[in-house]
């Protein structure tokens, strides 16, 4: 399996688009950790999950998970 078949989820990081103050991931041992993706076929989709502690009043981030594109201005819910 090539390194660019995996994704590592503990390695996200979070921004608040409005003052760029970064977080990032807590608990990672409750995390999904790392996603094989050589096993997920054409046009299937995979779900994967990392704990962030962000303060109260952010509505919005913007999302990075290596080796992916930016998830930018996702709502966040309690």
């Amino acid at each position: 399996m090539q390194r660019r078949d995996i994704i590592s989820v503990a390695s996200t990081t979070a921004r608040n688009p409005d003052t760029s103050v970064t977080y990032k991931g807590v608990a990672l041992n409750r995390s999904t950790g790392s996603v094989s993706l050589f096993q997920v076929r054409p046009q299937a989709s995979a779900d994967a999950y990392i704990w962030l502690r962000v303060p109260d009043g952010i509505n919005n981030l913007d999302i990075f998970v290596p080796d992916t594109a930016a998830f930018k201005n996702v709502p966040i819910s309690f």
